[in-house]
């Protein structure tokens, strides 16, 4: 007396199964965190909006710095990298503290020769730990492109 078993049927069975098994997981997910996702999303925006507009405030803050004989219309070489950049570190306050000016940098005549588009690079690339460092070790040593007056000036 053998087991007759049919291959195709036995596999079209546990796909109807499992069909139904992620059918159900999807709906016990929806659930259970579909309200709250929506909830933490609306939430993230208004967080985003308020750092947005912290860094535009900040980097209006320094522009305002800039003798208006000096004021240019900003480098987009510089600006450019500089905002799209921010979007993923302006939640740290330092970092956008850096950025902005950094950004107000490109539009400040007496900074032009100074002003890098590598900047950003290099601002993506700390931590607040080493942002901490460099304040520390700001006026006991010479640190190369910290010499800078854009640099120096970005971390008074």
């Amino acid at each position: 007396m053998g087991i007759n078993i049919d291959p195709a049927k036995l596999i079209e069975e546990l796909r109807k199964t499992f069909a139904s098994l992620v059918d159900g997981i999807d709906n016990a997910f929806y659930l259970a965190f579909d309200q709250w996702i929506k909830a933490i999303s609306d939430k993230q925006k208004i967080k985003h909006e308020i750092v947005i507009k912290k860094f535009k405030e900040e980097t209006l803050e320094n522009v305002y710095k800039i003798p208006k004989d000096q004021l240019i219309a900003p480098d987009i070489s510089i600006l450019g990298p500089t905002l799209d950049a921010s979007r993923f570190y302006i939640e740290n306050s330092k970092l956008r503290e850096l950025f902005a000016k950094v950004a107000a940098s490109s539009m400040d005549k007496r900074l032009r020769n100074y002003s890098r588009a590598a900047f950003v690079e290099f601002i993506k690339q700390l931590s607040p730990l080493d942002i901490r460092l460099l304040y520390k070790i700001q006026g006991n040593v010479n640190v190369g492109v910290a010499d800078t007056p854009m640099i120096v000036h970005g971390l008074n």
